[in-house]
């Protein structure tokens, strides 16, 4: 419902803190592509926990929605990002990356994120053109 809502009606300024990156589209069948997208989530909304290789790892869940031209909405299926790094960084964001099925007509995607180390939520926007 949080990415619906930027869609339709735009997201809170102070949430708008996700970086999105969309990569170059493939064909993943006859009317569809595949899009890589990397997020830029700032790292003190996140819980790092130690893992059992000697680092620290994190997972959130992203919520994916599109609305192409013509008004028509679709929910992508929920992805749970997840990175692991050496020592947790101190400040900046850290990246996920993940791939999404898209219709092959533009729409505009939004992005949205739980912030666990703050509260509340994060989120995203993409424009995608084939």
């Amino acid at each position: 419902m949080q990415a619906e809502s930027v869609l339709l009606f735009g997201g809170k300024a102070e949430e708008h803190k996700l970086i999105v990156q969309l990569g170059a589209a493939r064909p993943a069948g006859r009317r569809a592509v595949e899009v890589p997208v990397t997020l830029g989530v700032p790292v003190d909304s996140l819980v790092f926990a130690p893992d059992d290789k000697g680092g620290y790892a994190t997972e959130i869940p992203l919520a994916i929605l599109s609305i192409d031209e013509k008004g028509g909405r679709s929910e992508l299926p929920p992805v749970r990002l997840r990175v692991v790094v050496r020592q947790v960084p101190a400040a900046g964001y850290a990246r996920f990356q993940t791939t999404v099925k898209l219709r092959k007509s533009p729409q505009k995607l939004a992005f949205t994120v739980r912030d666990a180390g703050q509260g509340g939520s994060l989120w995203g926007a993409a424009e995608f053109r084939p």
